[in-house]
Formats: structure tokens, C-alpha cells, sequence
């Protein structure tokens, strides 16, 4: 999968992360399992993003500007995670 796939959980910790997430995100993504968002990625507007969809219960389609070496801009999309009952655990990033 090309796409970056992140998921964390309703306290802003990182259930999973792709390979791809890791890469655009300068993460390592063994490591990023359990940790905080604010933790692994610093980046305040992909934070912002995740606490909207937290709060708002909303999907979300932002764009999000990514510095590290170089600009990168990306297009996130987000939503709320559910589980088997239908009840919000998180939110999903790609």
C-alpha cells in the first residue's frame, strides 16, 4: 500500500502505523505502538486533525503541511474508528 494508514485510539495513542505513515512522517514505526501522537510525530497540524476528528466525530479532509528537510504537502483524510459495535475507539488517518 502506498498511502499512509494511522490509527490511534480515543487518548491520541498510536494503535497502528503503516510502513508508508512511517516514511511520510519520520517515524519509526516499531517503536510508535502505545505512544502518544505528540510523541512520535511532531507535527501540530496532523495533531489538530486528530483531536477535530476526535472531538467532532466527524470525517475530516484537510490539508496538512509537513516540514521536515523539505515541505511536503500531503492531503489527509480522517474519521472516526469503530469497533464491532459501532462504538468510537479512535480515529483513522490516510
Amino acid at each position: 500500500m502506498m498511502e499512509g494508514v494511522l490509527a490511534v485510539d480515543s487518548h491520541e495513542r498510536i494503535i497502528s502505523m503503516n510502513k508508508a505513515a512511517a516514511q511520510l512522517l519520520g517515524a519509526q514505526q516499531q517503536d510508535s505502538q502505545g505512544r502518544y501522537i505528540q510523541e512520535t510525530i511532531r507535527n501540530v497540524g496532523l495533531q489538530g486533525i486528530i483531536s477535530k476528528i476526535l472531538s467532532s466525530h466527524q470525517t475530516l479532509d484537510d490539508p496538512v503541511i509537513l516540514r521536515f528537510e523539505n515541505k511536503r504537502y500531503l492531503q489527509v483524510r480522517g474519521t472516526i474508528l469503530r469497533d464491532a459495535q459501532d462504538r468510537a475507539i479512535g480515529a483513522l488517518i490516510v
